[in-house]
């Protein structure tokens, strides 16, 4: 079927070559007055080495920083000379069809095409392929674009309105037959009778799928002209429905990440590793934040933009880890067998370790197997991704403490053998494992059990590697000690 319309798209497009010549002629090319200009930001092929990032007129603080980092370091828009990217600008429709080609992955296929293309209607010598081969693709129709319309400018070079842009930006996504079943239900919009008549369902799916949306008196405008600014947000909105799309883009799960390198698995389960640096840009989904690299973890959804193995942008896209975290206190490391072994409760259980496991202490800075002192509070996480059973990752989450010290018990869970002070130095909550042996004293210096331990007790304490070996009583709490009235 492809074929056929393609020679179908051909054969109207000679049929119009006569058309074509007219208005090709200088005459009605003085109507441009430039404004189909090449450097419009579509000019390059956006296969450039170093990708422009950052524009000299749009700021960290523009209402679409994000959408336009995010779409310069696909290569889908490009700027004006001097770092310019002209955000106010308004966009042609030859230079929105270039930008959705791009989006979708397809700019080389459209650049295959080597010869001379005469289409129905006038577009700039650059621009030719794109639109061509948006007709093959099903992104306009011929038509559509050439009945009822009065305009004198170029069909190229005429302003996209906001209600085209959405029934190209739809097409782009393979969204059609949604917009088609939407093309009965009524526009929200105030100005809906502006609409032309083909518009109501490209806008509808457009606005359902969080696209474009309206103006804050509940206008559209769908005749309004569409800015750069507004055509970079409306098309990385887009992005997230494509089906096909640049081979730049990554999506899948952090699997591994370090200051200089962050390697994601995507959905065929294959693993690729980029390189990091100062320049990567990296926002937060949930709501488009600038965020550091630290606030990316193991196994997090992301969405990645790289060229030549060099990570441009970066989005965090779920935070939730796919992780299973166990701790415990640690008894032994083996680093022969790559096992350790933990004290969780009463009990002493070893767990494997994956050779190429990392350790960390709870700020993030790196340690080695060696590192770990006997007695260290750990977690130790596994990648549910993996079908491997053994543990990738160590948190060091409290070092070994020996010391004595004063305060106030706090609580006593008898079932996990443990007891938290209120230390009175620090003011700081502390929780201690019970010792096998711990020696528990009352005021006077008689000894006693667990049971004559009591919340608000006044104490001194001994800990030795993490473990609660002694605790003296110099103050039983008051409530406990007033004796009650019989009634």
């Amino acid at each position: 079927m492809k074929g056929k319309k393609r020679k179908q798209v051909r054969r109207l497009a000679a049929a119009a070559l006569a058309l074509s010549v007219l208005m090709s002629s200088p005459a009605y090319a003085a109507e441009l007055g430039g404004s189909g200009s090449v450097t419009s930001g579509s000019a390059s092929t956006g296969t450039t080495s170093s990708p422009v990032l950052s524009f000299t007129d749009v700021s960290a603080q523009h209402w679409a920083i994000k959408h336009i980092t995010k779409l310069a370091s696909m290569g889908v828009i490009q700027g004006y000379e001097k770092g310019e990217y002209r955000p106010e600008n308004s966009v042609s429709q030859q230079e929105v069809i270039v930008m959705a080609l791009r989006l979708m992955g397809l700019e080389g296929e459209a650049l295959k095409n080597k010869t001379e293309t005469v289409l129905p209607f006038v577009v700039d010598s650059y621009f030719k392929p794109y639109v061509a081969y948006a007709f093959d693709r099903g992104l306009i129709d011929l038509k559509e674009e050439t009945q009822g319309t009065t305009s004198s400018t170029a069909w190229g070079a005429r302003e996209a309105s906001r209600e085209w842009v959405a029934k190209l930006v739809i097409r782009a996504i393979g969204k059609q037959s949604d917009a088609q079943q939407l093309a009965s239900s009524p526009v929200t919009f105030k100005d809906s009778k502006d609409f032309s008549s083909w518009a109501s369902g490209y806008v509808n799916e457009a606005v359902a799928l969080g696209i474009v949306q309206g103006f804050e008196d509940n206008s559209f405008q769908p005749k309004g002209k569409v800015t750069r600014a507004q055509m970079a947000t409306f098309l990385s909105r887009a992005d997230k429905n494509l089906t096909s799309r640049t081979d730049r883009v990554t999506t899948g799960y952090v699997m591994s990440l370090s200051d200089r390198k962050i390697s994601v698995m995507n959905a065929s389960g294959d693993t690729k590793e980029y390189n990091l640096s100062s320049d990567t840009v990296i926002y937060n989904a949930k709501d488009d934040t600038r965020i550091p690299i630290s606030k990316i973890k193991l196994t997090n959804e992301v969405y990645l933009v790289q060229n030549s193995g060099n990570a441009l942008y970066i989005e965090l896209t779920n935070e939730q880890q796919k992780l299973e975290t166990v701790e415990g206190t640690l008894k032994n490391v083996f680093v022969n067998q790559m096992m350790v072994v933990l004290q969780q409760g009463g009990t002493e259980n070893v767990f494997n370790l994956d050779p190429k496991v990392t350790v960390t202490d709870k700020d993030g800075r790196g340690m080695s197997l060696n590192d770990i002192a006997p007695g260290s509070v750990v977690q130790l996480q596994r990648n549910t991704l993996l079908k491997e059973q053994k543990y990738s990752q160590i948190i060091v989450t409290q070092v070994p403490v020996s010391k004595v010290a004063e305060g106030t018990v706090l609580s006593i869970d008898k079932d996990q053998g443990k007891v938290s002070f209120l230390e009175k130095t620090t003011v700081q909550t502390e929780t201690y494992s019970i010792g096998s042996k711990a020696v528990i004293k009352l005021a006077d210096g008689t000894a006693a059990d667990l049971s004559r331990l009591h919340v608000g007790d006044t104490v001194s304490y001994e800990i030795k590697t993490n473990e609660l070996v002694s605790v003296t009583v110099k103050k039983a709490d008051r409530c406990r000690q007033a004796p009650s009235r019989a009634r």
